[in-house]
């Protein structure tokens, strides 16, 4: 599941970026998830994606753009086959 972060404080714009652009997975304010992304996850820049396992450990921190070729091969790396 994929869970996106809304760091723009115009919410309106916002709306109209995913609608848009059919975007339909959850989305979560910064003010709402502040202290999992500083502390818990140690997040500093922006994009930043983060895979976690069934049990909720992170399996993959990336900070430069997990998307792509480079999100199928990492997820080859770490899905069973």
């Amino acid at each position: 599941e994929i869970l996106a972060l809304d760091n723009d404080e115009n919410r309106d714009e916002v709306k109209a970026f995913l609608a848009k652009n059919r975007i339909d997975w959850p989305q979560a304010r910064l003010d709402s998830i502040k202290n999992l992304i500083e502390v818990t996850y140690r997040i500093q820049e922006y994009p930043s994606a983060i895979l976690l396992g069934p049990d909720g450990k992170v399996l993959v921190l990336d900070q430069r753009g997990l998307t792509g070729e480079r999100l199928l091969e990492t997820l080859d790396g770490i899905l069973p086959r």
